[in-house]
């Protein structure tokens, strides 16, 4: 039997640390990224009682009021804005919105991604495989997925090429899923092929990879596909797996768990917003394919991207190509807009990146694996791509705080 003494000296304990409450999707990869995040600096700097809202199957259908999160006491508060939470900004508790349904809220302190630096990797992400023609399918009444599809057409202006673009109300997604996904599969039809689709996040990509199915098109023959939010499950239960730019969900999370840590303190903080940045793309089947045209190209595209993670020149791609080295540059000028040394750079830095934010291999050994011979040799060579070094960009990006 436990002491009545010892379980009520754990009630006061437990009574002192703050009580938070964190109303995020745990459906999604973006609301289960924060999550970790925000967990993980509970578990180095508080702990804090973290309170969620209770689930469905628990509910009691005759205390709803009760079980509504808004009437709950806490100390601090992370949360969607939604309309229901929206009143919590009224109270005087500190809280931050993890805006997706208004661009601007009156909250001093939010949560958004960058969402012009999404659709600017998506364009990037086609173009670097030698796609011709693009289109972006997104939500009308959904700002975050209007400004990546703007950006995605924007980096593809720049670099000569449109967009053909396909939007439909979330509201009215999951009303006629059968009718809706008929419509898309015309509109994908339409296309021009090969044709980069690039989807607002990974549901989309999901309905994307259904109406390609009744349209009789082959991915990524025909449409290659790349979502946002790099969720595992819908990316990998989908046939073919769907690619996705992965974003920086855990340090967004732990960043702003850290705010609300200054803010409960009573701390005076300025208005901020943090920012959820894409990290890289996660490429699967379903992109996972070279629509470069020239041959030389396709071919020296392939050998880079075999063997980025060893200390190639450009040497190395002639040999494997058999092709003058003037010929090969003129080459990859016109199919990929930059030379053959500044494409090995570019998929070297992405491999490198990748083990910063996946791994927690140290600098040293992340160096001999590429076949740098010093620390301070691979952080010249990754700032000079990233603009800061491989400890910065692992603290900004990386899921291990």
């Amino acid at each position: 039997m436990v002491d009545s003494s010892y379980a009520h000296n754990c009630d006061l304990i437990m009574q002192s640390y703050p009580y938070v409450l964190v109303l995020l999707e745990s459906s999604r990869e973006y609301g289960c990224g924060l999550l970790r995040g925000i967990a993980t600096y509970s578990s180095l700097y508080g702990p804090w009682n973290l309170e969620r809202e209770i689930p469905f199957y628990l509910a009691n259908e005759n205390s709803s009021e009760d079980n509504d999160p808004c009437r709950w006491v806490a100390d601090g508060i992370i949360t969607r804005d939604t309309t229901r939470a929206r009143q919590l900004n009224r109270s005087l508790t500190p809280v931050i919105f993890a805006s997706y349904m208004e661009e601007h809220t009156e909250s001093a302190a939010r949560l958004m991604t960058n969402d012009q630096s999404v659709g600017k990797m998506g364009a990037k992400h086609f173009l670097e495989r030698g796609f011709r023609s693009f289109g972006y399918v997104g939500y009308k009444n959904m700002f975050w997925s209007t400004k990546r599809g703007v950006s995605f057409c924007e980096e593809l202006q720049r670099n000569g090429f449109a967009a053909e673009c396909y939007s439909q109300s979330a509201k009215d997604s999951g009303s006629d899923m059968l009718k809706e996904q008929l419509v898309l599969a015309d509109w994908l039809k339409s296309l021009e092929k090969p044709c980069g689709v690039f989807c607002c996040n990974d549901d989309q990509a999901q309905q994307v990879v259904r109406a390609s199915r009744h349209a009789d098109l082959r991915i990524p023959e025909d449409i290659g596909v790349l979502g946002v939010d790099n969720d595992e499950i819908i990316c990998t239960l989908a046939n073919p797996s769907i690619s996705s730019i992965a974003l920086n969900l855990e340090a967004a999370g732990f960043q702003a768990a850290q705010l609300l840590d200054q803010m409960m303190s009573g701390e005076q903080v300025p208005p901020e917003t943090i920012r959820v940045e894409p990290s890289y793309v996660v490429t699967r089947q379903s992109s996972d394919i070279s629509a470069i045209q020239d041959a030389d190209v396709a071919a020296a595209v392939s050998f880079i991207r075999r063997n980025c993670r060893k200390p190639i020149q450009v040497d190395d791609v002639l040999q494997a190509v058999s092709v003058s080295r003037r010929c090969l540059y003129e080459k990859f000028k016109r199919e990929l807009k930059c030379g053959v040394y500044a494409f090995i750079k570019k998929k070297r830095v992405e491999q490198i990146e990748r083990r910063l934010i996946e791994t927690d291999m140290s600098i040293c050994q992340i160096a001999l694996e590429f076949g740098f011979t010093s620390t301070d040799y691979i952080a010249q060579y990754f700032r000079s791509q990233k603009g800061v070094n491989p400890l910065e960009f692992r603290k900004q990006f990386g899921s291990s705080m």
